[in-house]
């Protein structure tokens, strides 16, 4: 299934994956409508001339409320924003940084979904985003397991009450991007040489490679209720 003139919201769009799968479409003829909370004409521009932004905060419900009444149609809706926590074991949780985690990743795309509705193509997607952390047990990682978890459940329960709108999820592992610390600093560069040297493949994923696999799922007509992991093997 071509993308070219298919729009294509994408929330998150601002960096990283969000902006590396926003440009890659882009550049293949699809309408991105690029959302971020850091969202401006410089952002539209730096990913291509028929990307339109649009600044969104989704723990402001008055926000996504507004969002939605400016969309008129869509093809497919992506989900790539997430926010930044730290990792805290169940003795020290801070249940208000988890209420965030579950508002941004799972609540607020719900609302968005449901007002988006009317207006989402009937041979179009949903396409959301977890981790590694649902099904790879780690100390201190507890919020993020829940938040991943919540993900991959719903994908498969959507993608049932939902049909023929395909639903599926993106199970990224360690991606180089500016989660780890700016581009080229200290410590972003020597963690992920140390998970360079720990991978089965000796390298670690970057944007483009996470891209690819959200396009495949966006284009491919015959997939849904399906988790994707582009994690190097990190769950072997």
């Amino acid at each position: 299934m071509s993308l070219t003139n298919k729009k294509i919201v994408i929330i998150g769009a601002s960096s990283g994956i969000g902006f590396a799968l926003a440009k890659q479409l882009s550049t293949q003829g699809a309408d991105v409508i690029a959302v971020s909370r850091h969202a401006d004409s410089a952002l539209a521009k730096k990913i291509g001339k028929k990307t339109v932004a649009y600044t969104l905060d989704l723990n402001n419900k008055d926000q996504v409320n507004g969002f939605i009444k400016q969309i008129l149609h869509i093809d497919h809706l992506v989900f790539t924003a997430a926010p930044r926590i730290a990792s805290q074991q169940l003795d020290a949780l801070d249940f208000k940084l988890v209420a965030e985690l579950f508002e941004v990743k799972v609540f607020s795309p719900l609302r968005l979904i449901q007002g988006l509705l009317p207006v989402l193509s009937k041979s179009g997607s949903i396409l959301f985003t977890s981790g590694l952390l649902s099904r790879k047990a780690i100390a201190g990682t507890l919020a993020k397991a829940m938040g991943n978890g919540a993900i991959e459940s719903l994908t498969k329960t959507l993608a049932k009450e939902l049909a023929p709108i395909r639903v599926n999820t993106v199970s990224p592992g360690i991606t180089d991007t500016d989660v780890y610390g700016k581009e080229g600093s200290k410590a972003r560069v020597e963690f992920i040489e140390k998970t360079k040297r720990s991978s089965l493949l000796n390298h670690v994923a970057n944007p483009q490679h996470l891209a690819d696999g959200y396009q495949y799922l966006l284009e491919n007509s015959a997939v849904t209720g399906t988790v994707l992991d582009i994690e190097g093997g990190a769950l072997l």
